[in-house]
């Protein structure tokens, strides 16, 4: 393992979790998050997926080859 702040490692950890949440609750797991954590916390802005309507909000994406930080249209279009 790495000390805090070294190094950043990917996890299927959520994904394992959101699929046993999803057999135990018989709910998607975005459904599940919402009912369950964000209405009951007035997390209103919160959700797992975002709807076009608030896509504006967002900044764009970046790309970053070899350590060089540009603008990624193909990313921001996703």
């Amino acid at each position: 393992m790495h000390q805090p702040g070294e190094k950043y490692t990917y996890s299927m950890g959520m994904d394992i979790l959101g699929c046993v949440i999803e057999r135990a609750s018989g709910k998607t797991f975005d459904k599940f998050l919402k009912e369950r954590i964000f209405d009951p916390l007035g997390m209103d802005d919160t959700s797992f997926y975002v709807p076009g309507s608030k896509a504006d909000r967002f900044t764009n994406l970046y790309a970053s080859p070899r350590g060089v930080r540009r603008l990624s249209p193909e990313l921001s279009k996703s």
